[in-house]
């Protein structure tokens, strides 16, 4: 029988998520990030599913960022470790066209892990990703930094390159193949992304 208000003994109690629906127990996303992982799952013998949440991470899923002397997940990490960085140091787009030190600056701690309230990690991984060389600079901060916001989306040389990689896997797809320079683009994104790792080391054994 319902109490006051009629909710009495029928209401549930227990944890709820921020808009207010009880949570059942794992959380494997919306509809959308379910679709997602389906079309990875064949992938990195059946354990892409969890990696392939942005565009960096479908990269890998697919094998992208094999065939380097740095293990796959690696690159992966440095990528994504960068751009977390990156919008923490400029934590909204206004901040990065206001060239006022001040403005640019994350708040201390920001939302990464690892606080880094003077931006001194970040810079670090900059300079590294410079050293790659404009070209790669470009390249790999279109995969890991212009969709990083909309992780759903890819830049449309990658988007194609893993359409590639599906239909060699047997997988139907529903976008272009690559076309020229599409190749090179991943190569580029790449040699930033060792240089990032390649960084990370030398700071490590430092």
């Amino acid at each position: 029988m319902a109490g006051k208000g009629g909710r009495g003994r029928s209401r549930k109690t227990g944890t709820r998520h921020k808009c207010g629906k009880l949570a059942t127990g794992h959380d494997y996303g919306n509809d959308r990030a379910q679709a997602h992982r389906a079309l990875f799952a064949i992938f990195q013998g059946g354990k892409a599913d969890q990696q392939v949440h942005d565009p960096i991470g479908r990269a890998w899923a697919v094998g992208l960022l094999d065939g380097n002397d740095v293990d796959g997940a690696a690159i992966r990490d440095a990528g994504r470790e960068y751009a977390a960085r990156y919008w923490t140091h400029y934590p909204n787009p206004e901040r990065v066209a206001n060239y006022e030190g001040e403005d640019r600056r994350g708040e201390p701690g920001g939302s990464y892990l690892d606080p880094d309230p003077r931006g001194e990690r970040f810079m670090a991984l900059d300079d590294a990703l410079l050293s790659a060389g404009r070209p790669a600079y470009d390249a790999m901060r279109s995969m890991c930094l212009d969709h990083y916001h909309f992780p759903d989306e890819h830049p449309a040389w990658l988007d194609r390159l893993i359409n590639e990689r599906r239909v060699k896997a047997g997988l139907a797809v529903a976008g272009y193949l690559p076309k020229p320079g599409d190749t090179e683009c991943l190569r580029l994104a790449v040699t930033a992304l060792l240089a990032i790792v390649a960084g990370t080391k030398k700071r490590r054994a430092a």
